[in-house]
């Protein structure tokens, strides 16, 4: 299954020998917790602290979380800037671009029929700068997708839950995990396995129902195992 990551969180590599740049998703041995400290692997989302789009450094979980811009600038400072001999702001500027042509690579390789149908898509709303998670918004979204494509949207924090009906009632997939709510209620952390739990109960609530393993591969086209 190929993968096209455009989101905050992809990996921004430089090849030692080439210098040849590339834009792509690495979440083996990824730390979630790069925003505070660790930051050893530079992503659009150093680009996006190094910039303060985020904001104040302070507000994130009522500022139980601290932003750790200096190592955002210097790992893309060391990792990307310094081999290619450029400042920091041109590599975030850069990091930023190349998420625009993976996002157009996309529908080429969509158009072409470069990747086997059907595609699937995560549409991913209510984050800082991008789209709100907005009814409306979804809707045009969907729209723009390629016939035939597979798709799910998800939303953070407070609208992860309504965010899976909304999904579902658009003809969508859902998506759940911590990596988009730590919490099942005001004060009450959540496991993976609770977020799952809850999905598939309002799923069913809403008279519809869970593909199996088998099912999910027959809908991705993917080859049983």
């Amino acid at each position: 299954m190929g993968t096209i990551g455009a989101g905050a969180g992809t990996a921004i590599k430089v090849d030692p020998l080439t210098k040849k740049v590339s834009l792509g998703p690495k979440s083996a041995g990824a730390s979630p917790d790069r925003w505070r400290s660790g930051w050893g692997v530079p992503n659009r989302r150093s680009a996006t602290v190094t910039r303060s789009w985020v904001g104040s450094t302070d507000c994130f979980l009522g500022g139980k979380v601290k932003l750790d811009i200096e190592g955002a600038e210097r790992v893309l400072q060391e990792k990307v800037a310094d081999p290619l001999g450029i400042d920091i702001y041109e590599a975030e500027d850069m990091a930023n671009l190349l998420a625009m042509d993976a996002k157009e690579a996309v529908r080429q390789m969509v158009s072409a029929r470069a990747v086997d149908p059907p595609p699937l898509f995560q549409l991913c709303l209510d984050i800082p700068y991008g789209a709100p998670a907005d009814p409306l918004h979804l809707q045009a979204m969907v729209n723009r997708l390629p016939e035939g494509a597979q798709w799910a949207a998800f939303a953070l924090g407070r609208m992860q839950l309504p965010w899976l009906a909304q999904s579902m009632l658009l003809g969508g997939h859902v998506r759940v995990g911590p990596e988009d709510d730590l919490y099942l209620s005001k004060g009450v952390k959540a496991t993976n396995e609770q977020l799952v739990a809850r999905a598939v109960e309002l799923i069913h609530n809403l008279g519809s129902s869970v593909a199996t393993p088998d099912e999910a591969r027959g809908i991705m086209n993917l080859k049983p195992r």
